[in-house]
């Protein structure tokens, strides 16, 4: 295998483990915004230095704009902070 496949691989391999994450990271947002407290404790659980009353302060906000047919702002903020979490983990 020629160095330009080499590095189109790994570009692409870094690209397809960008995406499962950004997944993995919309599912935990919408638990959060659906299970609460318990989903809660399981990203207290993955990242332990998380802010639990950020992280309810902007749960409460989604909700609120959820049910108020309204952007979502809050949910966009969660996915942040949970991406944040994520890449400063390693």
């Amino acid at each position: 295998m020629n160095l330009f496949a080499r590095r189109w691989n790994k570009l692409k391999n870094r690209h397809n483990q960008q995406v499962v994450l950004f997944h993995k990271l919309e599912h935990l947002r919408d638990r959060l915004i659906v299970e609460g407290d318990d989903a809660v404790a399981e990203v207290l659980t993955l990242w332990p230095h998380a802010d639990r009353q950020q992280l309810r302060s902007l749960i409460r906000n989604a909700k609120k704009e959820k049910e108020g047919n309204k952007p979502p702002k809050s949910a966009r903020q969660i996915f942040q902070y949970l991406r944040e979490l994520a890449e400063n983990e390693g």
